[in-house]
């Protein structure tokens, strides 16, 4: 039987070899359709509690495997020392770094990168404004500095709630863990 295999392989070896080219032509042209998923595999049912939270969530926030939201329930945010711990958490978190090992000329050491991009909350955002000598939009922070009387904090509240960019993008978790988009967060 082997060497009745044998014989057509030897026999047929050119039709083999185009068929066998042709199929790996095709192969390579298909492989720049080929895209990676980096999405977890759903685990749970989508009627599921869990699931369905997670669904409105990703649907108002959008999805990126590299964001951590922190969220607050407190009424009293925007007493004075509360707000200047906000402020001071949000300054601790971009100051965070992880030790990364790395070579540098050939020699192994590690280097302190930092962990954090980006932080945003009520205390952490920026106010776009025209430039019109520039004729351009430009970014300055709501808070530059740690506010040091409640009138300042008032002030910032104020201001931030009367921004329209900012409208309901604020959020908390209301009632049953439920998002109602209408407090803080650190992004």
């Amino acid at each position: 039987m082997w060497e009745k295999i044998a014989g057509l392989t030897l026999r047929f070896r050119l039709p083999i070899l185009i068929a066998l080219g042709v199929v790996t032509a095709f192969f390579a042209w298909e492989a720049r359709n080929v895209k990676l998923s980096y999405k977890f595999a759903g685990i749970l049912p989508e009627d599921d509690s869990t699931f369905v939270e997670y669904s409105r969530f990703v649907e108002n926030f959008s999805e990126d495997g590299n964001v951590i939201v922190l969220g607050v329930n407190d009424p009293s945010l925007y007493s004075l020392e509360k707000y200047k711990s906000w402020y001071l958490l949000g300054n601790k978190l971009k100051e965070l770094t992880v030790p990364v090992d790395t070579m540098i000329n050939g020699t192994k050491s590690s280097v302190e990168l930092s962990a954090i991009d980006s932080v945003f909350s009520d205390a952490h955002c920026y106010v776009m404004y025209a430039d019109t000598i520039d004729e351009k939009f430009m970014f300055r922070r709501l808070v530059s500095r740690l506010p040091q009387s409640q009138g300042e904090v008032d002030s910032i509240k104020s201001e931030l709630h009367n921004l329209p960019f900012y409208r309901n993008w604020a959020f908390q978790f209301g009632e049953k863990g439920t998002f109602n988009r209408k407090g803080s967060g650190i992004v």
